[in-house]
């Protein structure tokens, strides 16, 4: 009994130490990205719930509530109160860790496809420059793939063996996936396309078994069945009611998850200024094959698109070999539909966020995700083909040039290019130059301070774009933030201006201001006045310390 566990505890062990590598990864350097305006937005908004404990769900922005309360441990532990004590690593560590448990939704799919597609899958998702990259990013986008993935497992769980159980856990993980993104519609309708299938497949498949038994362990009551689904139906409803009602303090919040479609509808066709985001249909295609802007590497995710079109190719012919000879036992019809199922719900999802004109990066996940999964299929079904030492050599050697390649590409791309435009994964970006601007006002600040003056901050702009700005001046008190020139600047040490407002801003002053410009983001400058006497001093100190 125990020799036959040691291969279970050594395997276990590996992928702890596998996992841990993976954190210690992600957490290396997260903070030297600068905020995107989204993650700064989002900040701002968990700062609002920490401070206040606050929180209302927007139907028109900002997604859902799970990825600001599940900020809030990440509060507690480093022990901070306040949104100006917070930092970069605070709020990013909490998409690394959702990263983390990614790995151990594959879990499920181990004992269905075998050892070496999960082990192969695993370690692609660990290398994959977008999921690295977005593992540090402070938006809902890694908390969606998680709970997507876990509800798709999960529903699968109770195809293949339907229980109470598996019926809570997809009720569960539906609502969670739910309060991440309103995307997860898509999801739902892209799984619940692939069941059909799936349950016509089954029906098929189990006329021409070798013998009596199928998938199913058992049949199915109408009884069982609606105990069943009001158990599914309480598992989603009551952490969707938690969640959107903000714990009972908004009950209006409920209304708005409904009430957000119209909106989200509305931006997906492209229309207003969400055309901003519109793109053509092969656009998440050309980031994960091959990406350049001339200058800088070219990147691409090609090596697991190539494994993932094998495992589709093995994949489909295992499927349409069972058709077509109409004959299997039970594993091989558990097989080709858990093939058929994982198919239609990852790849139907991609499709239509292909069709649809709103398109961003870091929608790509979800369906890489499923890309991974069908690599590491692609990747087993060759190493089973090909049993002579020679051969599984070469696919060794593949592996490992496919693997180094993308290591190599996050290294780049997370480390180097972390927000160079020639990376796919850096979009509208905020530039290091912002960061510059920011360390002059708080340098300057600290010699206000020190001669028992306020630093005062106005930021001036016609259109009210002001993000990331907010979050790099949570550390002061007092700023404002305009979109017509207020009367009184004549007295504020700093001041932030839109390149629209520049002449009449100047022809404003009365006296002296220094004056900078920085780049936002791609092709968004802004001007820093600083008062004449406070940049003296400033100078006048450099000076001293150089001497």
């Amino acid at each position: 009994m125990y020799k036959k566990k040691i291969p279970k505890y050594l395997f276990l062990l590996f992928y702890i130490l596998f996992l841990f590598s993976v954190l210690v990864s992600r957490f290396y350097g997260i903070s030297i990205r600068p905020m995107h305006c989204d993650e700064a937005n989002q900040a701002y908004k968990a700062g609002i719930l920490l401070e206040k404990g606050l929180y209302k769900y927007d139907p028109h922005e900002h997604h859902g509530p799970l990825l600001y309360y599940a900020t809030l441990p990440i509060f507690y532990f480093y022990g901070v109160h306040q949104f100006r004590e917070t930092n970069e690593t605070m709020f990013r560590i909490v998409p690394v860790l959702f990263s983390i448990l990614i790995f151990l939704s594959l879990l499920p799919m181990k004992k269905y496809v075998g050892l070496i597609a999960f082990l192969v899958s695993s370690i692609l998702l660990a290398v994959s420059h977008a999921f690295f990259f977005y593992s540090r990013y402070y938006v809902h986008e890694t908390l969606f793939v998680l709970f997507s993935s876990l509800f798709i497992f999960s529903l699968w769980g109770y195809i293949s063996k339907p229980n109470i159980l598996s019926a809570i856990l997809t009720g569960f993980n539906l609502s969670l996936a739910f309060a991440t993104k309103e995307t997860t519609l898509i999801v739902l309708f892209a799984t619940s396309l692939a069941t059909v299938i799936t349950f016509v497949y089954l029906i098929k498949t189990s006329q021409f078994m070798e013998t009596n038994s199928t998938i199913f362990p058992h049949v199915l009551t109408w009884t069982k069945i609606l105990k069943h689904i009001f158990a599914l139906f309480i598992a989603f409803f009551i952490p969707w009611l938690l969640l959107f009602s903000s714990f009972f303090t908004n009950k209006q919040g409920l209304l708005d998850f409904f009430r957000a479609y119209q909106t989200y509808l509305f931006r997906a066709s492209g229309e207003g200024s969400s055309g901003i985001h519109d793109k053509p249909w092969w656009y998440y295609l050309q980031i994960l094959t091959y990406f350049n802007k001339t200058v800088g590497p070219i990147w691409s995710e090609g090596f697991i698109i190539l494994l993932c079109s094998v495992g589709i190719i093995i994949s489909l012919c295992f499927t349409i070999g069972i058709l077509i000879k109409k004959k299997c036992d039970v594993r091989e019809q558990t097989l080709s539909s858990f093939y058929i199922f994982l198919f239609v719900s990852f790849f139907t999802t991609f499709l239509i966020f292909s069709l649809i004109p709103y398109k961003t990066p870091w929608n790509i996940l979800f369906p890489l995700l499923g890309m991974i999964i069908f690599a590491g299929i692609g990747f087993q079904a060759l190493w089973q083909k090909f049993r002579k030492i020679w051969a599984r050599f070469i696919l060794s050697i593949i592996l490992l040039s496919g693997i180094y390649h993308l290591s190599y590409q996050t290294y780049q791309g997370n480390f180097i290019y972390f927000a160079d435009i020639s990376n796919p994964y850096v979009y509208a970006h905020t530039s290091t130059s912002l960061v510059k601007m920011m360390d002059r006002i708080y340098q300057l600040s600290d010699i206000l301070i020190k001669e028992n003056q306020e630093p005062i901050v106005f930021v001036i702009d016609p259109i009210n774009d002001y993000w990331p700005i907010p979050w790099y001046l949570r550390k002061i008190d007092k700023k404002g933030f305009w979109s017509k020139i207020p009367s009184n600047i004549e007295n504020i040490p700093f001041l932030i201006v839109s390149p629209e407002l520049l002449q009449e801003f100047d022809k404003r002053l009365n006296k002296p201001y220094m004056k900078e410009i920085y780049t936002i983001r791609p092709g968004v400058f802004r001007y820093l006045y600083i008062e004449q006497p406070l940049w003296d001093k400033f100078i006048e100190i450099q000076s001293i310390r150089k001497q």
